[in-house]
């Protein structure tokens, strides 16, 4: 029987824990339910241990059981220090500390073979159909199980303080809860403490049926979580406004503090006094009250209630769930500054009556005049992209004006604003929410400025600025918050853009630092290799190493090239080109690569614009995008690249939105794949980013990036999960332009014996060594320089070389720099320049006449071919 018992409990317990997460909207709700969710787990655990056929599966039931035991202390008084407003007590550093003996108690739990901390000794008998489990203590035992009981005792305080200063929704709240708690916790500390047991089994966990019973009931009979204490707390004691309730016999119940000090006296000396002996002074109130409705007080000043202050009024009954009348809910508002201010207009209108004829049609233009200025004041507020707002100072949060243009700039109803104390609270972006603390600081500098995020009628967050001035009457008392909202959307993506677009700049200029760098580690890796190579005999094993030192050296550098794309400082080799030319080409090799399980065409435009492009790294930005997609099609799909042109101006929207106006030839690459994530999209084009795991280098779409932006055109993606990705490519179309043939192959150099003196400039000494090493094999002499001011010294002390061999980027002086100095005093000095940088470097190079380029790096045979080729 006990076995059914502890299983049925575990479901119940099980059941409300579901509920309380599902539909309670409370912040106390999650620690409850872990207190049901522990309880079922202890039950169930109990169940099985029960069930259990061996001593061993028993203890491991039991010790399984100590999860939900300990989880139930800390989380009840997690709950009920929520619940009651202590939230305080249980931030997330003070729960670690809370939870650091219960998890202290699993490791010994885990750990008790080894020793006796926890158990003393665990034995087993039988009981019916059931196997009992006896424990004999240990030391640790009885301080897990005081300070549980600790946690329980402390929360169960915490909600018996209610009992005392609440209203009475919440005082039967509390009892429904210590009504679930006592009864176990008191059944636990019999049986744990030893008195007789009527029962072999502890029937605690047997009792969470009891508990989820009764915290059901207290849902559905009075609200349970629907609100709490501490929420209702700290709404009505930051009221300004007087609220009094009463209950059904006219007995005050509650004084909030604004009341109190209407009153002149303490909630707990008129707690169950009649509202009629509290406030005899105040017949047309009280007569409010009886017959409900609103309440103004009289307005001769003799008439004056509580020393002095003029209050208006609303009484409202107060039903439970069932809509029966509980009782009534009076608040008061302070309106005698408007009122003293209606007496004193009184008083000035009848001292003015004699001179109003007078002032007539003075008045009259005055008012023609100021209805012109509202009218153009109203347009102003209209057409005006800021909307106006004010707030009553003593309510921050409540709208009192709003302008007409709200909807047409914000998208908000009037309606939706005004008086709605909780606006900020149901559209503020969840990590804007500190906005709600920080305004209050405008009370104490006047003034404040905010960008927080508003959630709009469509489902996205706009950004809004909001600027607020105080406003104070003659006296320095504040009157009015006067404030503005602006749409500042636009501006916040533009700034999110221009601070990726310096983002993956930064990125491409270390990715380019660092290609060059290793592209002369590489150059003198290379050639080392060749030269050891050329010295092994041909049946030497080691010459298979040395051909395996340069086929890896051929890899690294095509992972240079990649950096290099990426960061635009390749070199390229632009033409005017036929993209649909280009796309013909490689067709039949795009084909083959994506295999016959994915059904591949083309859709090329006619007359597509021509463009300047490297048509080699055309092919290859193709190649990239269409292996990505081949990867995204495991299963087989569609691939499509198409070509067409395209007018981009300002109002183009979508997804060329961002692309700057002109005229455009655009090669978009489509699949239909798996899709890109969309908080995936911003990093696709980074440098090393990939999401294929080990598997990728994450280096094909960011060189695709760089060929295409080096091009000076644009690279933009559009992708939905499930159904497919578009990359589309932007290249300026040339107007009135020739398409360009490919350039012929150079003639072949003569191979011979070399002769003439070379100047070697080189600030990198591994490679400088190597080009000298390699070229006095070959019968050059050879100078060499670390950087210009060597090599002005050399030129100064041997004369000008036959040739000068220099790198194009050097510190301090550049080689263009270097070879205009010498030029000065050798005009005829022939020079072949080195190097593995882009374009713009290179273009201060060719404003050098005369001159060759060797790109690094490069094997000893093109270098000795170029300095021939140089010299010839």
């Amino acid at each position: 029987m006990y076995v059914p018992l502890m299983f049925f409990s575990g479901a119940v317990s099980l059941g409300v824990g579901y509920f309380t997460l599902r539909r309670r909207p409370a912040s106390s709700s999650v620690a409850l339910a872990v207190v049901s969710i522990a309880g079922a787990i202890w039950a169930w655990t109990t169940a099985f241990q029960l069930a259990s056929g061996t001593l061993e599966h028993a203890v491991a039931f039991h010790k399984l059981a100590f999860i939900g035991i300990d989880a139930i202390g800390v989380a009840w008084f997690v709950f009920a220090a929520t619940y009651t407003g202590h939230q305080k007590w249980v931030t997330a550093r003070k729960l670690v500390i809370l939870s650091l003996l219960p998890v202290m108690t699993q490791v010994l739990v885990w750990t008790s073979p080894y020793h006796t901390l926890v158990w003393k000794a665990l034995t087993m008998n039988a009981a019916g159909s059931s196997a009992i489990l006896h424990e004999s203590p240990g030391v640790w035992w009885w301080v897990d199980t005081a300070y549980s009981y600790g946690l329980l005792v402390l929360g169960i305080v915490l909600l018996a303080v209610i009992l005392f200063r609440e209203l009475v929704i919440y005082r039967r709240q509390v009892t429904a809860l210590l009504v679930g708690v006592i009864i176990p916790l008191a059944a636990d500390a019999i049986y744990t403490y030893g008195a007789p047991r009527a029962e072999p089994v502890n029937l605690v966990p047997a009792l969470f049926a009891w508990v989820g019973l009764v915290l059901f009931w207290g849902f559905t009979r009075y609200q349970l979580l629907d609100v709490t204490p501490a929420a209702r707390e700290f709404v009505v004691k930051h009221m300004s406004d007087s609220l009094i309730v009463t209950d059904t016999r006219d007995r005050i119940v509650y004084l909030n503090p604004a009341a109190e000090e209407l009153l002149g006296k303490e909630l707990r000396f008129v707690t169950r006094k009649p509202i009629a002996e509290v406030m005899a002074g105040s017949p047309g109130l009280l007569a409010a009250h009886r017959n409900g409705g609103e309440y103004t007080s009289a307005g001769r000043p003799q008439e004056r209630e509580y020393e002095g202050r003029f209050y208006e009024g609303r009484v409202s009954a107060l039903r439970d769930s069932h809509d029966r009348v509980r009782g009534n809910i009076l608040v008061l508002r302070d309106f005698t500054d408007r009122r003293e201010a209606e007496l004193a207009l009184e008083e000035a209108h009848r001292g003015l009556e004699g001179r109003v004829q007078a002032r007539t049609a003075e008045l009259r233009t005055a008012n023609e005049e100021l209805s012109r200025s509202r009218a153009r004041l109203a347009h102003l507020l209209s057409s005006s992209p800021v909307v106006i707002y004010s707030c009553d100072p003593r309510d921050l949060f409540s709208v009192t004006f709003v302008g007409d243009n709200l909807e047409s700039q914000l998208g908000y109803k009037a309606e939706e604003v005004l008086g709605k104390g909780d606006f900020w609270v149901e559209h503020l972006h969840p990590e804007d929410l500190h906005f709600l603390t920080s305004r209050t600081g405008i009370l104490e500098k006047g003034q404040a400025s905010h960008e927080y995020r508003l959630l709009s009628d469509d489902g996205t967050y706009r950004w809004i600025h909001d600027q607020a001035r105080l406003v104070n009457d003659g006296r320095g008392r504040p009157v009015e918050l006067i404030g503005s909202w602006l749409d500042v959307t636009d501006r916040r993506r533009m700034e999110e853009k221009l601070g990726h677009s310096s983002k993956m700049e930064a990125v491409g200029l270390l990715a380019g630092g660092i290609a060059h760098d290793f592209n002369n580690l590489l150059t003198a890796i290379g050639g080392y290799a060749e030269l050891v190579q050329a010295r092994l005999a041909a049946d030497e094993p080691a010459r298979e190493d040395m051909r395996e030192i340069r086929r890896a050296v051929e890899r690294a550098v095509g992972l240079t090239g990649q950096l290099l794309a990426f960061s635009r400082k390749q070199v390229l080799k632009p033409r005017v080109i036929d993209l649909n030319k280009v796309i013909r080409s490689t067709e039949e090799m795009f084909g083959r690569l994506i295999g016959e399980h994915i059904e591949f065409s083309t859709d090329l435009g006619p007359d597509v614009g021509l463009v300047r492009a490297d048509p080699g790294q055309i092919e290859q930005v193709c190649m990239n995008l269409v292996i990505n997609a081949h990867e995204a099609m495991p299963q087989g799909g569609r691939l499509v690249i198409r070509t067409a042109n395209v007018e981009i101006d300002a109002r183009t929207v979508g997804v060329f939105e961002d692309v700057p106006p002109g005229s455009y030839a655009v090669l978009s690459v489509s699949d239909t794949g798996a899709g890109i994530e969309e908080d995936v999209i911003p990093h696709l084009f980074e440098p090393f980013f990939t999401t294929k795991g080990e598997g990728g280098t994450g280096l094909g779409l960011a060189t695709v990036y760089g060929i295409v932006g080096q091009s000076g055109g644009r690279v933009t993606v559009q992708s939905t999960v499930g159904r497919g990705t578009t990359f589309w490519i932007l290249l300026p179309s040339l107007q009135d332009a020739i398409e360009e043939e490919a350039p012929a192959a150079p003639a072949p150099v003569e191979h011979h014996a070399g002769s003439g003196t070379l100047l070697v400039v080189e600030d990198e000494a591994a490679v400088r060594e190597l080009i000298a090493r390699v070229l006095r094999l070959h019968g050059f002499q050879v100078l060499e320089a670390d950087g210009a001011q060597a090599a002005m010294e050399i030129t100064g002390k041997h004369g000008a070389p036959d040739l000068v061999i220099t790198d194009v980027v050097m510190p301090h002086t550049s080689g263009p720099d270097l070879v205009n100095q010498l030029r000065e005093a050798h005009p005829e000095l022939r020079v072949l320049f080195m190097s593995g940088y882009s374009q713009d470097k290179l273009d201060e190079a060719w404003r050098v006449s005369n001159v060759r380029l060797l790109e690094k790096p490069f094997s000893t045979d093109s270098l000795v071919t170029a300095v021939r080729a140089a010299l010839s």
